[in-house]
């Protein structure tokens, strides 16, 4: 990984027309032609010609050019030639097993950088949704609205994330595309939006920036996922997903802390200190974060191969599959299938209803802590902020929980054996958060009163919160592996379906608790999260058989083996 790979290096590159940062096929001092005796040359090894281009004459070797990662070897697509290729010697594969260009091939230092910043990235975007939440009587006073109209601010930036997601998340698995333009463009808008929304002079521009920032912020939020797939194995996926997961949960617990601003300053304070942690993570995404598709990446390689060579028929695979594909099937992979996938596959339609529903409760105590803290305990704003510090805890130590059981149990299983687990087996830890998640939401609703200690009750939110973190790292897991190929995609498709319920909770949340009560509102909504329990032991015991009447399913139940590199 080097600069010449980040979105600055690209951009230089092109601008000075390949002087700065060079790749190692554009500096052999010119075009070479495919004409017989070049041929003989490469197939002798000669000496004279640059080895990349001994490999450009060896692109048939399946030993050669065989990704070499156990997530490779489970993903439904080809990075590289095969022998079922009849025209595999023009096939841009790897230059080996040892490719340093492959995502797989990094260094633990460099796949941990960038698997922070996408933490990173995904926590300043999250924070972005409640940040708002603080600010919302303070655009009451000054619009003169509704707390109904002002709530907008929330729901409809939820709302945009979720349907940003189903637009930008497929066009990262388009190998003309890739993931980190679409990262740095999106990120950019949603920069300046952020900004916009800072300075809103009117209520109405203020709602639809905060739309679009959402939407342009969607990216991060299924994307992410699939972006550390590309560069971890099966066998180290789950630590990078279970980190990526709890910088997602953070996000909107931080946000209420900026009450304290509010109180001090104006309601503009929390939408300037989004600015300011943005702007920072632009700029470092910008020279620092790497392409990381590998699609994309020998897409742009066959690309300086054929201009070096001028051999013209040499293409990436990816290239060749889209060169197939009409405008109608292109949209049809990226944007329907996922779709048709989550809607007609039984085990991914019940996770996304499921999951849905635990995070539409999550953001429902966005509406139910102003309902209890202040009025009941006189909290103001930053104390009401901080009670969500319960939830930051119990992330925290959910996280650490679930690395040392992947670490203790599920890797030192696979190590033992040589052979990876049934998909389902990635849904254990989540059986019993489901069980935590409805235990919390009782606490929570029925010891929120004047006559119990605030603290019961936040206790509560911690046991919610410890439950919703595992079972959601579990569940975004088990998508992600079920179907590698539509990974992106299917990430997306759930972040639609969530933020879609999130919304509705966030607008109905205030009258279900001021007409119910907050015990009746709670237990109501305890109530269905009891109901998806057994559903999803009914997955974890049949869902192998429900993948394999499935013709989506792009991994079977049995044990794969282990790919000899983690």
């Amino acid at each position: 990984m080097q600069i010449g790979d980040t979105a600055f290096g690209q951009l230089a590159r092109t601008l000075t027309r390949g002087r700065f940062f060079p790749h190692l096929e554009t500096v052999s001092g010119g075009p070479v032609g495919n004409d017989k005796e070049d041929d003989a040359s490469l197939e002798h090894g000669d000496s004279s010609k640059p080895a990349w281009l001994e490999w450009a004459a060896i692109w048939g070797s399946p030993s050669d050019t065989t990704p070499s990662s156990s997530a490779s070897h489970i993903d439904g697509t080809r990075t590289s030639p095969s022998d079922d290729d009849p025209d595999s010697d023009n096939r841009v594969g790897w230059y080996g097993e040892a490719d340093p260009a492959n995502p797989q091939n990094w260094r633990s230092s460099q796949k941990t950088f960038v698997a922070g910043l996408i933490c990173v990235y995904t926590f300043a975007v999250y924070l972005g949704s409640a940040i708002y939440t603080p600010s919302i009587y303070g655009v009451m006073q000054q619009f003169n609205v509704s707390y109904a109209a002002a709530n907008l601010g929330l729901a409809l930036f939820v709302f945009g994330y979720g349907a940003g997601a189903m637009v930008f998340s497929p066009l990262s698995e388009i190998a003309s595309l890739g993931r980190n333009w679409i990262y740095i463009i999106t990120f950019t808008i949603y920069l300046a939006l952020s900004i916009g929304t800072a300075v809103a002079p009117n209520f109405g521009s203020l709602i639809t920036l905060r739309l679009l920032a959402g939407f342009f912020g969607s990216p991060a939020l299924a994307t992410g996922g699939a972006t550390l797939q590309d560069m971890y194995s099966i066998l180290k996926l789950p630590y990078g997903i279970a980190l990526w997961v709890a910088a997602a949960s953070m996000g909107p617990a931080l946000g209420p802390l900026t009450g304290y601003a509010v109180e001090v300053k104006t309601w503009r304070w929390p939408l300037w200190i989004q600015v300011w942690l943005c702007a920072p993570v632009l700029i470092l995404m910008f020279f620092a974060m790497p392409e990381t598709s590998a699609q994309n990446i020998l897409y742009r390689r066959a690309k300086r191969l054929r201009a070096a060579t001028q051999w013209k028929e040499l293409r990436s695979h990816s290239e060749v599959e889209q060169q197939s594909l009409s405008l109608r099937k292109i949209v049809v992979e990226s944007l329907v299938r996922p779709i048709q996938i989550s809607i007609l596959d039984p085990g991914t339609g019940f996770m996304n209803i499921y999951v849905s529903l635990v995070y539409a409760i999550y953001y429902s105590f966005f509406e139910s802590f102003p309902l209890i803290y202040p009025p009941l305990y006189g909290f103001g704003l930053g104390a009401t902020g901080l009670t969500f510090l319960s939830v930051v805890a119990t992330t925290s130590l959910g996280a650490a929980g679930y690395m040392l059981y992947v670490y203790y149990y599920v890797e030192a299983k696979i190590r033992r054996t040589g052979e990876l687990p049934s998909l389902e087996s990635r849904l254990i830890p989540a059986i019993p958060a489901s069980v935590l998640m409805p235990i919390g939401l009782f606490l929570f609703g029925w010891t929120s009163r004047e006559s119990v200690h605030w603290i019961v009750g936040v206790i509560g939110v911690a046991i919610y919160s410890l439950g919703f973190y595992v079972f959601l790292q579990c569940v975004l897991l088990y998508i992600n592996m079920m179907y590698p190929k539509y990974s992106a995609s299917l990430l997306a498709a759930n972040d639609f379906c969530r933020s879609s319920l999130a919304t509705a909770f966030i607008m109905a949340g205030r009258p279900l608790f001021k007409n119910l009560g907050i015990g009746g509102g709670v237990s109501l909504i305890a109530g269905l999260a009891c109901v998806c329990v057994p559903l999803l032991l009914l997955l974890y015991r049949f869902g192998a058989y429900l993948r394999s009447k499935s013709k989506f399913a792009g991994m079977s139940d049995a044990s794969v083996p282990l790919a000899s590199k983690a």
